[in-house]
């Protein structure tokens, strides 16, 4: 009967712990999932806020290639007349933008026109302008690029859109920059030591992060998830 009874404890006791332990894991896993899911609802809240601020730019922007005035004007840039009427439309355009920056450029002599800014030529065969040619060339309405500032420590989202003369050849592009820094220092402030967040591209170059050497330098995202693997 002693037998039956110690066995019986320690049979009990063990089945006790087994469900001590199992239920701590499922209950960590349960937490886990709902912080989880949690921070996934709260991204995609973020990122339809930001996606329809840059819906609205977009509007505009195409509205600013269709201008019949600024396709004339980028196929005969040097009709002085023709040029200051276009100016004074385009640079307009900038106060209905949300960062009040436009710019413009006409593919004839590449001068690259920027809202507060002397104009200057610009180089499509630098690397750096790789996105010239790509709007000019492969785009039908419009397309982004996303570069880093270091001088000034901010991230913009560019909207590029061709301007088409009236045989559908581009003869020029407009668009606008948006900062994304307060977008991604908002979402890495509001989860600061929780996790680590790291917007990419493409090429899988890092666009945003806590630390903005890793932008400044484009280093590539694998480098910082090899640990995790693909």
């Amino acid at each position: 009967m002693r037998k039956f009874i110690s066995f019986s404890v320690v049979f009990f006791l063990i089945i006790l712990l087994g469900g001590s332990i199992a239920f701590l894991l499922s209950m960590r896993q349960i937490i886990r999932e709902t912080k989880g899911n949690s921070l996934s609802q709260i991204l995609e809240i973020d990122r339809i806020k930001l996606e329809t601020s840059v819906n609205n730019e977009i509007v505009i922007a195409l509205k600013m290639a269709d201008s019949p005035l600024v396709q004339q004007y980028f196929s005969n840039p040097h009709d002085i007349e023709l040029r200051n009427m276009a100016v004074i439309e385009l640079a307009s355009y900038s106060n209905a933008f949300s960062s009040n920056i436009a710019f413009w450029i006409s593919d004839m002599d590449k001068m690259f026109h920027y809202t507060g800014a002397e104009p200057y030529i610009l180089d499509p065969d630098l690397l750096e302008n790789y996105w010239y040619n790509m709007t000019l060339y492969e785009t039908e309405i419009y397309n982004f690029n996303i570069n880093y500032n270091p001088d000034l420590n901010t991230t913009n989202l560019w909207i590029n859109v061709p301007v088409f003369d009236s045989y559908m050849n581009p003869v020029g592009m407009v668009g606008t920059g948006i900062s994304i820094s307060a977008y991604l220092e908002m979402v890495n402030h509001d989860h600061s030591g929780t996790l680590d967040i790291y917007f990419f591209n493409s090429y899988a170059e890092i666009t945003g992060a806590k630390d903005s050497n890793l932008i400044a330098d484009k280093v590539n995202i694998e480098e910082k998830l090899n640990i995790i693997g693909e």
